[in-house]
């Protein structure tokens, strides 16, 4: 599980295990305030959107433990808060 801690501009990353949720890492979202993440539709990155830094910062998600690795690729954008991958059917 994923959760945003805006107060710390960081990404907390959970596992959940008989009920219980259990630290895994804390990520810095390389920016100020991570208003939304969302997962790429194949889950191998996760992109951050944060708000007051207008900008989005793509980590790589390791399948097996759940950690996240930023990549190193951001763009810059006006107050991103949401973000949808859209599948085109041909």
């Amino acid at each position: 599980m994923y959760a945003s801690n805006r107060g710390y501009n960081n990404i907390v990353v959970f596992r959940i295990a008989k009920g219980f949720l259990n630290l895994v890492e804390t990520e810095q979202s390389r920016g100020r305030t991570p208003r939304f993440m969302t997962s790429t539709p194949n889950g191998r990155f996760m992109f951050v959107l944060n708000e007051d830094s207008d900008s989005i910062v793509a980590f790589a998600v390791d399948h097996a433990s759940g950690r996240i690795k930023p990549t190193g690729f951001s763009v810059q954008t006006g107050s991103p808060v949401c973000m949808a991958f859209s599948q085109h059917q041909a």
